[in-house]
This record gives C-alpha cells, structure tokens and sequence, in this order.
C-alpha cells in the first residue's frame, strides 16, 4: 500500500475515532439538564427563535444557528419533534466540527515533514489535534461558536502556509472565503484571526527583503480588516461590537502589566501579574532563539509560517490584555502551540529521547484533559438529573404562560428557562419598566449554587459596563416584597407582585441599578 494511502487511512481513522469520543460523552451519555450555566441552550434557543419567527432572538453571529437551523428541519421533515431536531442538530455538528481539526493540521505537518522521517511523532501530533484540551466537551456545550471558529482558524493557518510555499490567487480567495465564514461566526474567533494576520505581518517584515514596501500594504490589509471586522460586528451585533470597543480602549488598565505597576507587591493579583508578564515573555525569548540557531536551514515561507506561529501565541496571551480577555484567547493558543512543536521535532530538536517526550507528553495531555472532561460530567450527573427533574416539576405546578409570563434570571439560566420552562426569560440588565404593564406575571428564577451577599451588589449600575457584566452574571437581588412560590434544593422561584420602589430605571425605562 503506498504511503499516501496509509496516510488517508490514518487521517479519517482520527477524524472517525474524534467523532466517536464526542458521540459517547456529548450525545449517548449526556443527560437533558448539564448545569445552570451551560451555554448550551442558548444556542436551542437562538435556533428555536430562527425556525418559528425567522429571526434571532437574540443579536448575533448568524451562521452557526442557521446552519443548527437548517439541518433541524432536515431533521423535522423526517419525522423528529422541534425540540429534539434542534438539539439533535447541535449534537451532530459539534460532535463533528472539532473533530475535523487533525484535516489542516495534517496538511501543514505533512508539507513540513513530506519524507515521513518523523512519521510516528508527527501522528501523535495529528492524533492530539482531534482531541485538543477543552474542545471535547467544553466547548461542544458551553462555546458552541468557538468549536467551528478553531476548526476555520485552523483552516485558516493551513492555508496561509499553503500560499506562502506557493502564491495563488485561488489560495487568496480561499483564504478571504475563510475569513468570511469566521467573522459570520464569532467575534472572538475574528479577533484571533486579526492577531493572527499581524503575527504573519510582523513576519513577513522581519524575513522578506522588500521590509518598507511589506510594512506599508501589510499595515494598510491589517488595518482594511479591523474596519470589516467592526463594520461586521455592529451590522450583526451593536452590543458586542460596543464591548469590543471598550475592551479595547480598557485593557490596559487591568491588564498584568499595569497590575505590577499599580498594585503593591503583596496584593493577590501581583504574583499572578508577574507570571503572566514574565513566563509568556521567557517562553517567547527561548522560540525565537531557537528559530534564529536554525531559520538558515529553513525555506523563506517555513520561516515566516514557524515565526508568525511564535508572535502569534505570544499575542494571544500578551500581557497588556484583560485577563478577562486572554481567558477567552487562550480556547485559540492550542493551534500555534501545535505548529510551534512541529518545527521543533523537525528542525530544532535532534536528541530522539527529546523528540518522543515532546510529542509523548502533548499526546498524554490531551488525553488526560479528556478524562477529566468525562469524570466532571460523571461527577456532576446526579446532581444534573435531580435539577433537571425540579425544573419539569416547577414547570407543571406552575403552568407558565408563553405570551404573559416573564422570568428574570442570570446570564445562563435564562436560556434554561426559556428551552425548559417554555415561557420568556431575560436578564435583569434587559428589564424595563413596560415590562411589568406587558406581562402579567414577573418571576425570578435564582440557582440555590449562586448566593452573594446583597453588599456585594452595593454602587453598581447597568451604566458602568464593567458593572453591567456583573450584575448579568450574578443572581437578581430579591426586593422585600417578593413573594417565594417554590423552594427546592436546586431553584428558587419568586413572583414580584409589581416594579419594586427601589428599583432604578432611566429616562427611557431601562433598568439601571436595585437602589435609588
């Protein structure tokens, strides 16, 4: 059999075997309810609110949920109920979408590597990209958008190494489809991709001779897609484009760089600042040394690939950002840190004990993140099965009206309210004052698992965005008034008999704070 056809074997034996794995956890032994702030059914009603109105209930990227859409009703017209198409649709393409991840990832180690001399190694490598930390269960459930964003990025990067071996413009327009599908999927994943094309830009600069001629239309592309990024953003989104904005402009102020020169060196946060200043930036130094002791050996476009790689992991967790930020660029640092370990086991490493530790302990990491992701959920199951049997409890001692009832709750089980209680649910940054005249009813749902003292929600207003994010994601404090209808050991469900005086909202109606 010639090796191109072992290869292919080898390839969809990963993809099928990824697949598998998801199936058994995401699918045969998930239960219905998998925890109050699983974003998971955020996304069942997003995609209920496209197939029964047309639209999105909620401002978003739109093309997850119309392809969720989409194959639900493939699935309605063969016979399945709504609910269990729209859930059934979620389920396949997440079991898929990461699981297709090894594609790219083979095709960039295969051109590194086309003699196979690392050929048990680079499978390893292949092998862990269909099961990367997180992407089995976490982010199939909780960042639904992130999972098909990882799979474009990487898409995305094996391209851009396509066409920097050999420039074409069908390449180019594959690589602007890609890019498409990415800022018509996720803003962070958009994002990501924008750090990643100054990383290509900044290597470029550093490798090419024309330095000037890169540096002038190299900037003006990168700064042409931050304009269609954003023009995109607030076509589709207003709210996240505004948070990216400010994000942007906030960073530095509670950034780890500006924590070691703001905070005294026994706060908490020092330490923590100091890490994830230094260590990023040892790692970075001890890569770029590396590449410099071999770039000779390398082609042009494997030096700008393996350094664009380098810059591009240290930005996504460069040390001017939000911490809050880099959380969410890390779910991307997977990707660079793959194609960096490449090039090491090709061109740095040259002790084979070396080499087969490096690709032995990526491969036993990913594994380990994948049995922990499955004993969490086995932990959890039992609690899980016990919430979601009050929530079908409440739901027939209640009756909730669709049209005249409304829930208030935190980021996260509001969706479970609505996908599970089958009436109108919102957080409390989205309350008006009409509200309380258009439903008959105002309930507030609260997770027993989330208490905060009511100190905590002292001086804090939908006015401040960072106070805004808060208050979104903790517990609707309860007015005096409020009326306990049922008490379980897992919710809490409250009628509030009308607007609570000490209540603030602004000049147009909008809900501002719980306390004048």
């Amino acid at each position: 059999m010639h090796d191109s056809q072992k290869n292919q074997k080898l390839l969809w034996g990963i993809v099928l075997s990824g697949v598998a794995v998801r199936v058994v956890l995401l699918w045969l032994l998930r239960p219905e309810f998998v925890g109050w702030f699983n974003h998971t059914y955020y996304y069942y009603v997003q995609t209920g609110g496209l197939l029964k109105q047309g639209v999105l209930p909620f401002p978003d990227m739109p093309l997850l949920f119309y392809l969720y859409a989409l194959t639900a009703k493939g699935m309605a017209f063969l016979g399945a109920d709504t609910s269990a198409a729209i859930v059934g649709s979620s389920r396949f393409w997440m079991c898929l979408f990461p699981s297709l991840i090894p594609i790219p990832v083979f095709a960039v180690l295969q051109s590194l590597d086309p003699w196979n001399t690392l050929r048990r190694r680079k499978w390893m490598l292949v092998a862990a990209s269909g099961l990367l930390p997180l992407t089995v269960m976490h982010l199939p459930e909780m960042l639904q958008k992130n999972a098909l964003g990882l799979l474009l990025l990487a898409v995305l990067m094996a391209l851009t190494y396509k066409a920097l071996q050999s420039f074409t413009w069908q390449k180019a327009v594959a690589i602007i489809v890609v890019v498409a599908l990415i800022l018509f999927t996720h803003l962070g994943t958009a994002v990501a991709a924008l750090l990643y094309a100054l990383a290509v830009w900044i290597a470029l600069v550093l490798v090419h001779p024309r330095k000037a001629q890169l540096l002038w239309w190299g900037g003006k592309l990168v700064l042409a897609a931050l304009l269609v990024a954003l023009l995109v953003t607030f076509s589709m989104d207003v709210g996240r484009g505004e948070r990216m904005l400010h994000y942007a402009f906030t960073s530095f102020r509670t950034s780890w760089l500006a924590t070691l020169f703001t905070k005294p060196i026994g706060h908490p946060d020092w330490f923590p600042a100091l890490v994830g200043t230094i260590f990023p930036a040892a790692i970075l130094w001890w890569l770029l040394r590396a590449y410099h002791r071999k770039h000779e050996l390398l082609e042009t476009w494997d030096r700008v690939f393996w350094l664009s790689a380098i810059f591009f992991a240290y930005l996504l967790v460069f040390p001017l950002w939000d911490p809050a930020v880099t959380v969410r660029f890390i779910l991307f640092l997977s990707l660079p840190l793959l194609w960096i370990v490449g090039y090491l086991l090709l061109r740095y490493l040259s002790k084979r004990w070396i080499k087969n530790l490096l690709a032995g302990s990526l491969a036993s990491l990913c594994l380990l993140m994948l049995i922990g992701e499955a004993i969490s959920s086995q932990l959890n199951r039992q609690r899980n099965r016990a919430t979601y049997e009050e929530l079908l409890a409440l739901k027939e001692e209640i009756r909730f009206s669709a049209d005249d009832d409304l829930i208030l709750s935190q980021n996260g089980a509001e969706h479970i309210a609505n996908w599970f209680l089958g009436t109108k649910a919102s957080l409390i940054t989205s309350l008006t004052q009409e509200d309380f005249q258009t439903y008959r009813n105002v309930y507030v749902l609260t997770p027993t698992e989330t208490r905060v003292e009511e100190w905590q929600y002292t001086g804090k207003s939908t006015a401040d965005e960072e106070d805004r994010y808060w208050l979104m994601r903790h517990p609707v404090l309860l007015p005096a008034d409020a009326e306990e209808l049922v008490s379980t050991p897992y919710l809490l469900l409250h009628q509030l008999p009308e607007s609570p005086a000490n209540w603030v909202f602004d000049q147009k109606g909008a809900w501002l704070s719980y306390e004048k």
